[in-house]
C-alpha cells in the first residue's frame, strides 16, 4: 500500500499526468478545494526544493488531469478521492478506475450480526441513592399548631369556642338546672320504695325476728 492506496489504486494514480503551468490553460482553480492552481504549483516546487527529491514530493502534490474526460484537479484532492474508494470523476462521474466493492461480514451472509462466543457484554449501572435525605427532612419538620392570643389552640375549633368557654355555654348539653334537680329527686324516691322489694332470700318469721 502506497500513501494509503492499494496496488491498483496507486498504479492508476501514479500514471496520471503531472501538469505544468503551460498545461493549465484557462483553468484557474481546483473544483474540489477551490485553491488556485498557480498557488498549488508554487507549493509543490517549494516542497521539491526542500526535500531534494522530486518523486517523493510530487507523488501527492501538483496538478493532474483525468484521462478520458480531461477534468483537472489538484493531485492531493484526487488522492483522497481515490483513497475513499471512488473511481469516477468528481465532476462528470466518468469512470477512470474500477473499484472492487468488498462486502462486510454483516451484508455478505445476508443475516443479522451475531457476536462471537468470546464476546463479553458488560453493563454497568450506577445507582446514586441518597438514603439520608428523607430522614434529615423528617427530623427538620416542625409542626406548629396555630394558637390564639390567649394561648389556646384554635385549629379545628369553632370560631365562637373561646367566647363560649368564657361564659360556660360550651358545656351546656341542653339540660337546665331545674330538670337535673327533678330527675335526681325522682331517682331517690324510686330507690327508697323499691329497696326492700329488690332483696332476695326467704322472709323471716316473727320468732326469728325476736331472736
Amino acid at each position: 500500500m502506497l500513501h494509503g492506496l492499494t496496488g491498483e489504486q496507486a498504479r492508476v494514480f501514479n500514471s496520471l499526468p503531472k501538469l505544468s503551468r503551460a498545461d493549465l490553460g484557462d483553468n484557474e482553480s481546483c473544483p474540489i478545494c477551490l485553491i488556485d492552481f498557480s498557488d498549488i504549483l508554487d507549493e509543490t516546487e517549494a516542497s521539491e526544493t526542500a526535500l531534494g527529491c522530486e518523486e517523493t514530493a510530487s507523488f501527492i502534490q501538483g496538478v493532474t488531469k483525468l484521462e478520458g474526460c480531461g477534468h483537472i484537479f489538484c493531485r492531493q484532492d484526487l488522492h483522497v478521492w481515490i483513497q475513499t474508494n471512488h473511481g469516477s470523476c468528481p465532476t462528470c462521474r466518468h469512470v477512470f478506475l474500477e473499484i472492487e466493492v468488498v462486502e462486510d461480514d454483516e451484508s455478505s451472509d445476508g443475516g443479522e450480526y451475531m457476536p462471537s462466543s468470546d464476546f463479553e457484554f458488560t453493563e454497568e449501572i450506577t445507582l446514586d441513592l441518597d438514603l439520608t435525605s428523607d430522614e434529615e427532612d423528617d427530623d427538620d419538620i416542625d409542626v406548629e399548631h396555630p394558637r390564639s392570643e390567649d394561648g389556646f389552640r384554635s385549629e379545628g375549633l369553632p370560631d365562637d369556642f373561646e367566647d363560649n368557654l368564657m361564659d360556660g355555654s360550651c358545656f351546656d348539653d341542653g339540660w337546665t338546672d331545674e330538670d337535673m334537680d327533678l330527675d335526681e329527686l325522682e331517682g331517690n324516691e324510686d330507690r327508697e320504695d323499691g329497696g326492700l322489694d329488690d332483696m332476695d332470700g326467704p322472709a323471716l318469721d316473727e320468732h326469728e325476728v325476736n331472736l
